[in-house]
């Protein structure tokens, strides 16, 4: 993904147990990672934390230099609840 972007998706469902009434929303990102260099790259896997993650990088987290931009705002989209 480096240089390049990739969509993220998030989505939430909520449901009242004792109604049955069922919400659901979802949204879609683009995010465009930086042109990062491998001793980058090597230097956050041995952090671990990409190991512990869904797409082995968080926005909020290590990763976030790693974010050059995105079509939405970051927050709300893909960092969720």
């Amino acid at each position: 993904m480096r240089g390049g972007h990739g969509v993220l998706h998030t989505g939430h469902c909520l449901i009242d147990v004792n109604s049955d009434r069922q919400v659901e929303a979802g949204a879609a990102t683009t995010v465009h990672f930086a042109d990062i260099d491998d001793d980058e790259i090597d230097a956050y896997v041995a952090t671990g934390e990409p190991l512990a993650v869904a797409g082995a990088f968080t926005v909020d987290g290590l990763g976030a230099p790693f974010i050059s931009g995105s079509s939405k705002a970051i927050r709300g989209t893909v960092i969720g609840l």
